[in-house]
This record gives structure tokens, C-alpha cells and sequence, in this order.
């Protein structure tokens, strides 16, 4: 894993704003691997795309196969299935193949 790549970076961001009342938190996670001579290897994490229930950005493990969004992001989801069927998951296959 990882043969063919020597840089990468990584981008911690948050997925909707930050709440500090209520307090609530959407923490996410994105890795770009650079590959010479093909496309980057990228994988994104988040824990929960409704968000958590803590400002702690690591109170939670980070996934690739969400859960089901609460109904406020109904219409979002919707939008997503337009283009994929497969709107909870994103696949690891770039980060396994990479050469």
C-alpha cells in the first residue's frame, strides 16, 4: 500500500458551521496521495454528515460509509443520488492499487 507515493497532504475541515451553543460540530477529513504519472489517490472521512454533538473535533472515528442523514438533508441526498447510487460511501480502491 502506498508504493508510489511519497507526498501527501491532508485537509481537516468541517462540514457545516460550527455551533457553539447548541454545541455542535461536522468535523471531516480529506488525503490526497501524488502519484507520478497518474491521477492523485484521494479518500475522504467524516464522522457523521448531520455532525456530532461535541466541539471535539476527534470525539468521534472517522468513516467512509455514513450513516443515513437526519431528514433536514433530505434534499441534499436526493441532489447526491442524481449522480451515484452509492451517496453514503466513497472507496478505498485508489489507496490499495496505488503503483
Amino acid at each position: 500500500m502506498f508504493k508510489g507515493a511519497d507526498t501527501g497532504y491532508v485537509r481537516l475541515s468541517v462540514a457545516k458551521p460550527v455551533d457553539t451553543v447548541t454545541p455542535s460540530l461536522g468535523p471531516s477529513m480529506g488525503l490526497k496521495m501524488l502519484r507520478d504519472g497518474v491521477d492523485s489517490a484521494n479518500i475522504l472521512a467524516i464522522y457523521n454528515i448531520d455532525g456530532q454533538e461535541s466541539l471535539d473535533f476527534f470525539a468521534n472515528d472517522f468513516v467512509n460509509h455514513i450513516p443515513t442523514p437526519g431528514p433536514d438533508l433530505a434534499p441534499l441526498l436526493a441532489r447526491f443520488k442524481s449522480a451515484s447510487n452509492w451517496v453514503q460511501t466513497i472507496g478505498l480502491s485508489e489507496m490499495a492499487t496505488m503503483t
